[in-house]
């Protein structure tokens, strides 16, 4: 008696049916509104033994909270007829109501109530539609522990199929694991299970990403240690501690992986495999270490790539126009040859920076020849003893003169070219000229038209730099902050902070306009501080002619990037082609050596593909031998005989952390990926390193295609950050937590299928997604209940045949399983879990429960036509958790425990359900389809509740003849398949020249036990039941 039968309503509703057993009484809580409005007591006469009762059942009803409207009479009195018939009288019955049908059907509402009732009571199927949260975790343990999933990826390596290769890209081994890496894990364990689904043998080796900074200030924080060598010992303990604890959890989610041989970017044999790669790239011209300008983050004192960086839209800088004074510009060149006073007009050049940190550092002002430049006066400027004009480009005179809110006289207009061989006076060293020089890269639409330039804080102004032959310099040290070279008010300060107010301060009387100015500033990943441009010497890889190589490679093999359908290469070819120079150098502890020797004083460096394939041989056997090397032994390794010792040093400088996980392709031992799957955030970060460093090492793609899928956010589509109290744990969802009951692994890979997968934008996540979660998790285990109930006692007997409803619905969810793969291999496990969930409301539960509920409960346990619908339901039931098994294995599991034939084995079932592919060998009626089709659609035309209780009529067209009459050869039936197809009562059949159904008031009367019209005598059952009955 005690259990759930919880169900959908065909309107789409969630009605919770919660039955409860005393020994005084049996309690009913009937809801869809998750609250109670009524309390009401059904009384039975009592009976010395139990009987069955003939005719309407008595009862009284005790109303003992809400008001007495009496408008569950109806349901309480159909109810009272479902206990008295299935005997279950004898103790009075509490009803908790809380129901509401407006604007629906009373009747129509209720009867589904009523058959939802009778369904949990007559089953004995113990799966339950909800598990208890306290529970839960516990059960998922259990099932993962009996089904072994912990050994399915080394039992589908030992079948020897073609093989499936799905490349890992590294999760960092730092941290707890969050909803992100949930996205990720099993997004790629969707693509493991479901490509032994379709008959493949997976390669999924996964990995860990084990160098760089966030672990180095983790160990420093907490140890406050700062000799190299113990930093990197506690590092690697600190690694390895999270990879156990990441390891774990993903077990937990059930994702099928080669646990016991992962990668980890820390171990000695990848390191020396990475540098023998670097070994092969050096020799291939491609590294050089150079004096240059990179994205320098003054919090980790350590160069930055491109991909380290976070784009802050909310950054504010200080933006100046600011006026350096002209030396040697000749007014009378550009049509100028009088003014008002008699001392010539002073002459200044406006430039606009939102770096005015770097105007100390000016080495040249930029401008463009092929612009438009102007000479003005500001108007209160006009009475002033001695004049002043001002050079700007002519096509932004009216942003200027609205930006400074000062009106201003034209004087002249001329050609840029006039800037040539002209000087402006050093701010800092007064008697110091700078130049003007021509940049292509200087335009009219931003600023002033003449670009402040430091060759050592831009990268424009680097090229510049050297194609004039300057020299470049820097006085920014590591820390961000001014040298002494800057003399003393400047020495010290950190450039974006108090030297950047000292330098506004100093040059105050050169400020023509100062402002606050929000913009995108990049700044550093990981210590999310924001960064500088700063010349430094590191080394890179020359990437100018080898992302070109790329793109022309991913087009011609026709490389696919995409989310679902959305095609993503645009974006990766956009990356591939403004990508500049890669520097891969880093001033850290942490990470795998650049083996070089340095000189002392001055700035070769020694080194080369041999020396370089020597110290890997010597890290494959001791991890940290490069670091306690002395530079004796490294000359002597490096066998330049030239090179003195005690003239060089040994370079300390670590890779990034991109270039070793970019390199993680040579795990596969020359094979191909056949997919990568990663977040959207990887298009400039590893799936660029990844293919530039196949591309120059081996000259080829390493993937055959990549999947990108989006970030979580939350419910309003904020991103998620603990300061705003969003974060949501994965542990939470599974295991639940005092805010949140708990639903299960297989809930959190629900979400992950229906909000992560084919979505290259933001992935909801929040109380209202869960709770749409938990009720598509209890959809699924609804019909699973169902099935189970109707699999009592089931053998699995083969019935000598199959009505056409039985019919219908195998060869339905024949093609949705053929749907179901192709989706899959697509990688559109969203889609395809849609459409399983679809299915499950229509048609299975919509059409096929409907109607074969009659047959089911109603004819005799163990007849050929009883044996036909378990034998449907159990097919179906197999193709379920079959398509399923990627998505939900612990659900499949906990369904095969249930199982009557599969529940003695968990482990061996799990796995054959994953051997035995399509299953769809029946051979059905050849008008199956035409046939189910005529009836379905006379189906859509019936308009009364409960047809089964009434009778009808259906005229047909001479074309239909045929048909119906494999469905229903007596012109009357109250038994025919055809009166199981439209749900009836009886069908009388006509001919007519238009076929039709429709109501009619027969002389049948309503079976106290199957509730169809199709009794003779109002006092006595069918004969159908009568038989059953044994009456």
């Amino acid at each position: 008696m005690p259990g759930d039968f919880s169900f959908t309503h065909s309107n789409g509703q969630g009605i919770s049916i919660v039955v409860s057993s005393f020994e005084d009484r049996n309690l009913f809580l009937i809801s869809n509104l998750e609250k109670i409005g009524h309390v009401v007591d059904l009384l039975f006469p009592r009976t010395a033994v139990p009987v069955q009762r003939n005719g309407a059942p008595e009862f009284e009803t005790r109303n003992l909270f809400g008001p007495d409207t009496g408008i569950y009479d109806l349901l309480i009195s159909r109810l009272a007829r479902v206990f008295c018939s299935l005997r279950l009288d004898q103790k009075p019955v509490r009803f908790l109501l809380g129901l509401d049908w407006t604007g629906q059907d009373e009747v129509a509402f209720l009867s589904e109530v009523v058959d939802a009732v009778k369904t949990g009571l007559t089953r004995k199927s113990a799966f339950p539609v909800t598990v208890k949260p306290t529970e839960r975790s516990r059960l998922d343990s259990e099932l993962a522990q009996s089904s072994q999933y912990n050994e399915l990826y080394s039992w589908q390596k030992d079948l020897k199929r073609d093989e499936f290769v799905l490349l890992d890209g590294p999760p960092y081994s730092n941290g707890s694991l969050h909803v992100g890496h949930a996205v990720n894990k099993i997004l790629k364990d969707f693509i493991v299970k479901s490509r032994v689904l379709l008959g493949q043998t997976v390669d999924f080796r996964p990995g860990w990403d084990c160098h760089g900074l966030p672990i180095e200030l983790a160990v420093r924080k907490n140890s406050n240690e700062k000799e190299a060598s113990r930093i990197r010992e506690l590092a690697q303990q600190h690694a390895t501690n999270v990879i156990n604890e990441h390891k774990s959890t993903f077990k937990k989610w059930g994702i099928t992986a080669d646990w016991n041989n992962p990668y980890c970017t820390y171990d000695s044999s990848y390191m020396a495999n990475q540098l023998r790669i670097f070994g092969k790239i050096y020799d291939k011209g491609y590294v050089y270490r150079e004096f240059k300008p990179v994205f320098w983050s003054p919090s980790s004192q350590s160069a930055l790539a491109e991909s380290e960086l976070e784009y802050n839209d909310m950054h504010v800088s200080k933006a100046v126009y600011f006026s350096f004074p002209v030396i040697n510009f000749d007014i009378s060149a550009v049509g100028v040859t009088r003014w008002k006073r008699r001392e010539p007009p002073l002459i200044s050049a406006m430039i606009w920076t939102t770096t005015p940190w770097t105007l100390p550092l000016n080495d040249a002002i930029s401008y463009n020849r092929e612009l438009q430049y102007s000479l003005i006066q500001f108007k209160d400027n006009e009475k002033e003893p001695v004049e002043h004009y001002f050079l700007v480009c002519h096509d932004r005179l009216e942003f200027i003169q609205e930006q400074l809110q000062r009106p201003f006289n034209l004087i002249s207009t001329f050609n840029g070219g006039v800037f040539k061989d002209i000087y402006y006076r050093s701010i800092m060293h007064n008697e110091l000229a700078l130049p003007f020089y021509h940049g292509d890269h200087v335009s009219s639409t931003m600023g002033t038209g003449l670009v402040h330039t430091s060759f050592a804080h831009g990268f424009d102004d680097y090229k510049l730099g050297l194609s004039t032959n300057s020299r470049v310099r820097s006085f920014v040290d590591s820390n961000g902050r001014y040298t002494r070279d800057l003399g003393t008010r400047l020495e010290g300060k950190h450039v974006l902070k108090e030297g950047q107010d000292e330098v506004l301060n100093m040059f105050k009387k050169n400020i023509l306009r100062q402002e606050d100015l929000t913009h995108s500033y990049p700044y550093d990943w990981r210590t999310n501080q924001p960064v500088i441009i700063r010349s430094t010497r590191q080394w890179f890889i020359d990437v100018s002619e080898v992302g070109l190589r790329c793109v022309e490679q991913i087009n011609k093999k026709n490389i696919p990037f995409h989310a679902g359908n959305h095609d993503l290469r645009a974006t990766m070819t956009s990356f591939l082609l403004s990508r500049p120079d890669w520097c891969i150098s880093r001033q850290r502890v942490w990470g795998v050596p650049i083996p070089a020797l340095l000189d002392i004083h001055g700035s070769n460096h020694h080194t080369s593909a041999a020396f370089i394939h020597a110290v890997a041989d010597q890290i494959h056997d001791d991890y940290n031998w490069y670091w306690n090397a002395t530079e004796k032994q490294l000359v002597e390794l490096l066998g330049n005989r030239d090179t003195n010792p005690e003239d060089v040093k040994k370079s300390t400088d670590i890779m990034d952390v991109w270039f070793d996980s970019g390199l993680v392709w040579h795990t596969l031992n020359g094979r191909v990926a056949d997919v990568i799957l990663e977040g959207r955030d990887q298009f400039r970060g590893w799936f660029t390193s990844l293919l530039l460093t196949s591309m120059i090492a081996e000259d080829r793609i390493p993937y055959k295609q990549v999947v990108v899928h989006g970030f979580t956010v939350d419910d309003n589509n904020k991103k998620m950050s603990k300061s705003k109290g969003n974060v949501i744990n994965p542990t939470t969802i599974t295991d639940g937590s005092l805010k949140s009951p708990a639903i299960g692994v297989d809930g959190l890979r629900l979400w992950v299928a229906l909000y992560g997968s084919e979505n290259p934008g933001d992935v909801r996540i929040g109380q209202s997604v869960l709770e749409d979660v938990k009720l598509r998790l209890k959809q699924v285990r609804l019909s699973f209940r169902f099935i189970l109930g109707a699999l009592e006692g089931y053998n699995g007997d083969t019935p000598t045949r199959l009505n056409y409803l039985d019919q219908y619905i195998l060869k339905e969810t024949g093609r949705l399983e053929k749907k179901i793969h192709l989706l899959y291999r697509d990688f559109e496990f969203r889609h395809g879990t849609n459409e399983t969930l679809q299915f499950l409301r229509s048609p299975f539960s919509s059409t096929y429960i409907n109607l074969v509920k009659d047959r089911l409960y109603c004819d005799r346990i163990g007849s050929s036509s009883h044996k036909a619908v378990q034998y449907t339901l159990n097919a179906v039931g197999n193709t379920f958790i079959r398509i399923l098994s990627p998505i939900m294995p612990h659900l499949v599991s906990e369904y095969c425990s249930h199982h009557p034939l599969l529940k003695s084995n968990l482990s061996s079932s799990y796995r054959e359900l994953l051997l035995r592919g399509e299953q769809d060998d029946y051979i059905y009626e050849p008008q199956l389809d035409e046939i189910i089709k005529l009836t379905q659609n006379l189906r859509k035309k019936i308009t009364e509740t409960e047809p089964a209780k009434k009778e009808y009529v259906l005229k047909f067209a001479k074309r239909d003849e045929e048909l119906l009459s494999n469905v229903q050869k007596e012109t009357f039936s109250v038994d025919s398949e055809l009166v199981e197809l439209l749900g009836v009562g009886s069908v009388l059949l006509e001919g007519s020249g238009v076929t039709e159904l429709s109501e009619i008031s027969g002389n049948l009367y309503v079976c106290k036990r199957c509730r169809k019209r199709n009794s003779e005598d109002g006092d006595r059952l069918c004969k159908r039941c009568s038989v059953v009955l044994g009456i």
